[in-house]
């Protein structure tokens, strides 16, 4: 059985061959999340709305992040997947959903972003990031109410005096 201070050295020796010594690595973050509409209504029945995530370094694309709704707008139909993609630099990633009127009304939808490999630094997750009331969801038709308008008939006296 290998001493303490032996394994403890051995560690050293590891992580000095996979991380130089005195090399910093900054932990990947998340630097933005947008949303290609700030509020989505019943006009929008049909389009493509996206999130665009911007990342601070660029990332392996071959793991994408994970991306959840608060309330879950995906479960109840309001928006279904359709695709992602990321760019070209690796650093930003967009998730496309398409829309469905479902009369869906949600003032504050959070977002959370879960996951994702930053590329220097293969096997580390980027941190979880949340977005609090990125966009807003109102596709309640608007009601119509009933006006009454009342035509009083006047009566004009022309005299021919």
């Amino acid at each position: 059985m290998k001493s303490k201070k032996t394994l403890i050295l051995l560690a050293i020796f590891v992580l000095n061959t996979i991380l130089p010594f005195g090399t910093v690595y900054a932990v990947t973050t998340v630097s933005s999340v947008t949303p290609s509409v700030t509020t989505i209504t019943d006009l929008l029945d049909g389009d493509l709305f996206s999130i665009s995530v911007v990342f601070d370094s660029p990332m392996d694309t071959t793991t994408n992040p994970t991306v959840m709704l608060f309330p879950d707008i995906v479960a109840d139909g309001t928006l279904s997947y359709v695709g992602t993609s990321w760019s070209f630099d690796a650093m930003t990633y967009t998730i496309d959903y398409s829309i469905t009127d479902q009369n869906t009304v949600a003032p504050s939808v959070d977002v959370t972003i879960l996951g994702g490999v930053d590329m220097g630094m293969p096997a580390t997750p980027v941190g979880t990031h949340t977005e609090t009331g990125l966009f807003s969801v109102d596709m309640v038709a608007p009601v119509l109410t009933e006006s009454v308008v009342s035509v009083v008939p006047s009566v004009t006296t022309i005299n021919d005096t």
